[in-house]
């Protein structure tokens, strides 16, 4: 235990005194793995992606070898590499034998297959539909590739933190192309080795823990990155992955995949019976799917759901569907069902209904409400809940034109201000128009379609002449 808290003092000395030594080598180290991993990028995820894309005879077959150059031993990549540069070898009048610049390629060597493995792999995993969906829209070869990479952007910071790990972590290649040369190839693995061969257990005790701590530093920087970038604007409140639901052999939902971002309302058109309804009654976790998973906040949702997951969900469905009670109780009932305080309770019932406009009714039974204060309320019991998602389900359908159009105009607002995930189905592309910038069609328990209100509008005649029948 002396050994080991001896170097565990070392290192902190070293790292407080800003050893020379220990600084050089820690800087030697970051310069020829950082190179080694943006050479291996620069490589890898153009050719993972060309692997994953491209359809030739030998494609399995080089795969196979990718995949097993993932885990290949780094001294039998420092072996070949030395046989290669030394003297006699062919590319030996190179004369960068024992230099950084030799150390690098052989890390590079080790990184680029992991680079490109997972790259490939994740390039996979994107689906068909989605590529053809992007090809339909005219993107040239160019917009096509970096649309892929973009989806996939997530899984590429994780080949980069997988290729790093394995370079920064490896001495077996960097001793034998580097030489340990101290001011020059000396590494912070190859300098614990000569530290441990010398008998000095408190120095290769501290240069291993700087070398775990600049590891995770390293490792922490690029998945906060990572997680930054998939916990910003755009986090994925909601997926929907091959959902399908099969009532007595009948297809109600026929492998569905839908992705819907934080913030983001999406709108959900199609003809009657075109699955909109059962694929939010499944999204609300109200109806088990036959086939399918459904990640919410981006973790997977078990059967049954999870009381705190429903409870983050709301839903309005085309009848208001109210109790037989007054009107400030019935905003005010999940509130109570969820412990709320009496205090909060009224303040949040309060500002809700005054939000609709109802607030004048809040002592009014519901059976003497009309059919536009009733979806009010309706309304402004899901919202009083502050669900992390809403559904509505046709809110609109039974209201005449008048009032559809004056509830359409609060309801924007009330997005508005409150940034409100939220997917809306209706059978009326104005509907749509007006509340979302992303629509899906769905026919027969499909998504057939997906982008701009406007443009799906526009390029679905024969669906809308039997939304209208």
């Amino acid at each position: 235990m002396d050994l080991i808290w001896q170097g565990i003092l070392q290192a902190v000395r070293m790292l407080v005194t800003g050893d020379p030594d220990v600084l050089q080598i820690t800087l030697r180290t970051l310069q020829v793995s950082g190179t080694a991993t943006l050479i291996s990028i620069l490589l890898g995820v153009p050719l993972g992606t060309l692997l994953a894309l491209a359809k030739f005879p030998a494609r399995r077959f080089i795969l196979s070898i990718v995949n097993t150059s993932m885990g290949f031993p780094p001294v039998v990549v420092g072996l070949w590499v030395t046989i290669f540069l030394w003297r006699s070898g062919p590319f030996g009048f190179f004369n960068i034998l024992y230099t950084p610049a030799a150390v690098i390629i052989a890390q590079t060597i080790i990184a680029t297959p992991v680079v490109m493995g997972l790259t490939s792999a994740a390039m996979q995993q994107i689906n068909p539909k989605l590529r053809l969906q992007i090809r339909a829209l005219g993107a040239t070869n160019r917009q096509y590739l970096w649309l892929m990479l973009k989806e996939i952007r997530f899984s590429l910071l994780a080949a980069v933190i997988a290729g790093f790990g394995a370079v920064i972590s490896e001495v077996g290649a960097s001793m034998m192309v580097g030489g340990n040369i101290k001011g020059q190839t000396r590494v912070l693995t190859t300098a614990t080795v000569l530290e441990v061969s010398k008998g000095n257990f408190d120095t290769a005790i501290a240069l291993s823990i700087i070398l775990s701590l600049l590891a995770y530093l390293a490792t922490l920087w690029l998945t906060m990155l990572q997680q930054k970038r998939q916990g910003g604007v755009n986090e994925n409140m909601l997926i929907a992955r091959e959902i399908s639901w099969t009532v007595a052999d009948k297809n109600i939902l026929q492998k569905v995949n839908l992705e819907l971002q934080q913030g983001e309302i999406v709108g959900l058109v199609g003809p009657n019976g075109s699955g909109k309804s059962s694929l939010l009654k499944v999204l609300a976790f109200l109806q088990k799917p036959t086939t399918g998973k459904l990640f919410f906040q981006g973790e997977e949702v078990t059967d049954p759901p999870p009381l705190n997951i429903r409870r983050r969900i709301a839903i309005v469905f085309q009848e208001p569907l109210l109790l037989n009670a007054s009107v400030y109780e019935n905003v005010a009932v999940g509130l109570k069902i969820r412990g709320m305080s009496g205090t909060k309770i009224a303040s949040s019932v309060e500002h809700w209904l005054e939000q609709f406009g109802v607030a004048h009714l809040s002592k009014d039974r519901s059976h003497y409400l009309s059919g536009g204060e009733a979806q009010r309320v309706s309304l402004a019991r899901a919202f009083a809940l502050e669900p992390d998602l809403l559904l509505l389900d046709e809110p609109f359908s039974a209201l005449d034109t008048p009032t559809k159009s004056e509830l359409l105009t609060d309801l924007n607002n009330v997005f508005h201000k409150t940034k409100t995930t939220a997917v809306v189905v209706s059978h009326d592309f104005h509907d749509i128009e007006c509340l979302t910038k992303r629509a899906v069609m769905m026919v027969g328990g499909s998504i057939t379609a997906n982008g701009c209100p406007r443009d799906l509008r526009a390029c679905s005649f024969g669906v809308r002449h039997e939304m209208n029948k």
